[in-house]
């Protein structure tokens, strides 16, 4: 949740980040510029849709079991998951970083933002 004054934001990431942009005119013009915008907003949907139900799906497993004295899951599980995030998540990804020094252009956005996060986060749990 973000709290700004009385102002509260609930919601994932996706939110959170376009609250900040139209708030905040100097992340707009930062990190959400108008040449950018329309790949921008390609790369978060994709994110939002693909990327996220993935890398949630792979931290609940390792983390709930830790945290809630749950039973493991089984390795077959985990292996599918693991690969589902490596092996073709990330190699989506990579391809962006082919073609640019950033995920979407040139220059950095909220989008690498998100993703330098997002990989974070599962890289820091194992």
């Amino acid at each position: 949740m973000i709290t700004e004054g009385s102002t509260k934001i609930i919601g994932g990431g996706n939110s959170f980040l376009m609250y900040l942009v139209h708030k905040h005119p100097k992340i707009q013009l930062n990190f959400y510029s108008e040449e950018q915008r329309s790949e921008v907003d390609r790369l978060l949907n994709w994110f939002q849709s693909r990327m996220r139900p993935c890398s949630s799906r792979l931290i609940r497993m390792v983390v709930q079991p830790r945290v809630f004295q749950q039973p493991e899951p089984s390795k077959a599980a985990m292996k599918t998951s693991k690969e589902e995030f490596f092996d073709m998540q990330l190699k989506s990804l990579e391809e962006c970083l082919k073609k640019d020094q950033y995920f979407s252009g040139e220059k950095m956005t909220v989008v690498d933002i998100m993703f330098y996060c997002e990989i974070r986060t599962v890289l820091y749990i194992y």
